[in-house]
């Protein structure tokens, strides 16, 4: 090296010769720029800042809480100078899509995939060279496009996201009172309950029944698919007066009717909210050209991401996107963009069937591949729907609560990122009631962080942002669509404190039956046990409590093993796990942490009578369905979540109850009466909540 460099020490006959170095008083480190504020915080700008503010700071500038937040009128001229500011101090205008795609379709690079500048079907290249707005024959510039467009009524996209909410609307929404329901009786769905938080924007929105669809023009060939005499018909109307809905009657059989009715809503959103777009960028093109000013340009939201489907397999993206091109794209006219490399990740390889039989929901549930950890973008254009699209570059979003949780993160991580999230209209769970078996935190954590404040700009064009977006009340415009198998307290109560719809809320319940306990063929007594507690938060320790004192000491004997005991709840688990220990009682466990071998020498253990007392948890039946061998004794801990698991482990009494002597013991309270009502039905339910007797017997095949 030179002199002055790294190794400045060198050796001259044998010996290390140091030079000296003259002392230079160091010059003082350059003053390290401040971190960004958080957002609506007090920031002071240099004299340099003032003239070239970043994209960030004039997001935030009309971005603020409701106290500060100027006028409309004033509002709109604060937004006007800040986007004047911007495009004067842009050297171009910045294009929806990225440099690259990474495998997530999060960003980054990615082999084999393209960015969207290079996509002909772009929304930035579709009508630069239009003169007129009905001029050129695009029909996502010249008009919506929709079906009865000429007639009276409105169409139900235009009515809910081009009305302002006034501030005591707001206020009134933010409070989330309980709602109050009332019910109506239809042919297909049976009782719907409606809510309105807003009576007087009621009047304003569609209702079920409504006759016009409303399509856009490339999805009117469905027009059959919503309007035969099916469940897609009332369906449909309820999607289409963009009201929130719990749908608690999902089924194997009508999964596929119910995915049909709603991506046709999504593709139906979505292409409205592109046809918006492009015909204001041509009237802003015309405008430029004549010098004239368009302020009711507002058709943007902070990013671009408009649609969220999460799902909890591979299985279910791969129908759903099979679906989704059927009805944007049918006889094969678009194109698919990485279609190949999104049929090779989410299929199945063939593999041979398995000899151990399973019922016949298991199979339905866990066909295909199962990966509950995935992502996916897709971008939705004229004749083309791109896979794997950046996600600020992506019009709908397919992910399972894992996949997205693993981009969220929590609090103190340096790479997660949630903006993408911020301008969410349409929000779809479909089968919700899975979720349950994975990681409910997962989706709670999501819908906690739907319409936040963004912490990049991404491109936005603060002229063309909706009033509301500005307002931040992206919340109370947002549709979100449950879907799931039954009715259970968790799932209410999300629907209850994470939707705040102005439009109003469709809950639509588990239909009256006679419930599973027919399907019992075991000549073995059911004894209900009521457990009694004065509020829900108390239950969990009143049920340990009547468990140990009541229940676990009638099956300590000798005569009474082979005792297995079913535990829906992993935490109920733990507490009956912990208490076993304390009483050295002889057991072995079976959850869904077990090791594979473990659970073969747990089995073995049980069966030949090494072990009294065998755990079993529910999540671990769900995702294995085990058919366990020499239970004489069955003990609900509480009722199942799944109905129909009742009648499959009584019936495992079968083969000891050739021999006499089994016994079937169910524990529950008056805060579970829609599980008791999936088990013995809605009459026997009520009768056994109301009677004064604590303990009540069935027995069946007699």
């Amino acid at each position: 090296m030179g002199r002055g460099g790294r190794h400045s020490g060198r050796r001259k006959g044998g010996r290390k010769v140091v030079k000296k170095r003259r002392h230079v008083t160091p010059a003082p480190l350059p003053q390290a720029p401040n971190k960004r504020p958080p957002p609506h915080a007090t920031r002071t700008l240099s004299s340099d800042e003032e003239d070239d503010p970043t994209d960030y700071d004039l997001l935030l500038g009309v971005l603020g809480p409701m106290a500060k937040r100027p006028k409309t009128e004033d509002a709109k001229k604060t937004r006007k100078e800040l986007s004047t500011s911007l495009s004067n101090r842009r050297e171009s205008v910045e294009s929806d899509a990225s440099d690259g795609v990474d495998s997530d379709g999060v960003g980054g690079a990615s082999d084999g995939v393209e960015s969207d500048a290079d996509d002909p079907g772009d929304d930035s290249e579709a009508c630069d060279d239009v003169e007129s707005v009905e001029g050129d024959g695009c029909d996502d510039v010249e008009s919506d496009g929709c079906e009865g467009a000429e007639t009276t009524n409105i169409d139900p996209f235009k009515v809910h996201f081009e009305q302002l909410l006034t501030d005591q609307q707001v206020e009134q929404l933010a409070q989330n009172h309980p709602p109050s329901y009332t019910q109506s009786d239809d042919t297909l769905l049976g009782a719907v309950e409606v809510a309105n938080p807003l009576p007087e924007r009621a009047s304003v929105i569609g209702v079920p029944g409504n006759e016009q669809l409303f399509l856009k023009q490339q999805l009117k060939q469905h027009h059959s698919l919503v309007t035969s005499p099916r469940l897609q018909q009332s369906m449909f109307n309820i999607l289409n007066s963009y009201k929130d809905l719990l749908f608690m009657r999902r089924t194997f059989e009508n999964g596929e009717e119910i995915r049909r009715t709603y991506l046709l809503h999504a593709l139906n959103h979505v292409l409205k909210t592109r046809s918006r777009v492009l015909k204001n960028k041509a009237r802003l093109v015309q405008a430029a050209k004549t010098n004239k000013v368009i302020d009711d340009v507002g058709d943007q939201g902070l990013t671009r991401p408009k649609v969220l489907i999460l799902l909890p397999f591979r299985e279910c993206a791969l129908r759903t996107i099979n679906t989704l091109v059927e009805l944007l794209l049918p006889q094969g006219e678009g194109v698919v963009s990485h279609k190949k490399r999104f049929q090779e990740e989410f299929s199945e390889e063939a593999h041979l069937p398995s000899k151990i039989k399973k019922p016949k929901s298991y199979e339905e549930m866990f066909a295909g591949n199962i990966d509950d950890c995935f992502r996916v973008g897709v971008s939705i254009k004229r004749n083309l729907v791109r896979l794997y699209s950046e996600f600020y570059s992506s019009d709908i979003i397919l992910a399972s609560p894992l996949g997205l949780r693993t981009i969220l993160g929590a609090d103190g991580e340096k790479t997660r990122d949630y903006d993408f999230l911020s301008s969410i209209e349409l929000l779809i769970v479909d089968q919700c009631d899975v979720f349950l078996m994975q990681n409910w935190d997962h989706l709670l954590h999501i819908f906690a962080h739907l319409h936040l404040t963004p912490r990049e700009a991404h491109g936005a064009d603060i002229s063309r942002l909706r009033e509301w977006a500005v307002n931040e009340w992206g919340k109370y415009y947002r549709q979100t669509l449950v879907f799931s198998s039954f009715f259970t307290p968790e799932i209410n109560a999300l629907f209850n404190n994470y939707c705040h719809n102005y439009a109003g809320r469709v809950r639509v319940g588990e239909g009256p039956g006679d419930g599973c306990v027919s399907q019992v063929v075991v000549q073995a007594p059911q004894v209900f046990h009521r457990v009694h507690c004065l509020s829900h938060k108390e239950l969990p320790e009143a049920r340990l409590t009547y468990f140990v004192e009541k229940i676990l000491p009638d099956f300590c004997g000798e005569l009474t093993k082979q005792t297995a005991i079913f535990v829906p709840s992993y935490f109920d688990f733990v507490r009956v796990r912990n208490h076993m220990k304390r009483a050295e009682l002889s057991h072995c466990l079976l959850s869904e942490y077990t090791k594979t071998s473990q659970v073969s020498r747990c089995r073995t253990e049980f069966y030949h009578k090494q072990k009294h007392f065998l755990l079993y948890t529910e999540r671990l039946h769900f995702f294995r369905r085990y058919h366990l061998r020499g239970i004489h004794h069955l003990i609900f801990y509480s009722l199942p979540l799944y109905a129909e698991f009742y009648p499959e482990l009584v019936n495992m009494l079968e083969e000891a109850g050739q021999m006499g002597g089994v016994t079937c013991t169910v524990l529950y309270s008056r805060y579970e009466l829609h599980m008791l009502s999936r088990i013995v039905g809605n009459v026997r339910a009520r009768k056994m909540l109301e009677s004064n007797d604590n303990v009540h017997m069935i027995v069946m095949g007699t």
